[in-house]
């Protein structure tokens, strides 16, 4: 999957977030699976669904599904996805393209892309 597709959301905007939850729920499945084929046992949670505003316990599983994906694979996340001011467009872009970095090095260390 395109991972550089997770980058550029609006959570401003319902049918672009919504774009963006559907898109992400499905690479998430997809790490998921890889990850599983591939021998490791790590961190899941159904990550569809992702709310745009009031959505501090989202970013605190997604971000443990994340270190969990990271200790796995031997990657260094190298940012914390468990908090962001999602009020805030800058923050909401900064995190979107940390995010989208992060999914970029895991399909590459398996093999995905």
């Amino acid at each position: 999957m395109n991972a550089i597709l997770l980058q550029d959301a609006l959570n401003d905007s319902p049918e672009s977030w919504g774009s963006f939850t559907l898109v992400h729920g499905i690479e998430h499945d997809a790490l998921d699976a890889a990850l599983r084929k591939a021998g490791h046992e790590v961190e899941f949670y159904p990550l569809f669904d992702f709310p745009a505003k009031d959505n501090q316990d989202y970013l605190m599983l997604h971000a443990q599904v994340h270190e969990s994906h990271g200790s796995a694979l031997g990657i260094q996340l190298g940012t914390d996805l468990s908090t962001a001011d999602f009020s805030d467009p800058d923050v909401v872009a900064d995190w979107l393209q940390a995010h989208a970095s992060i999914h970029l090095q895991e399909n590459r260390a398996l093999g995905l892309v």
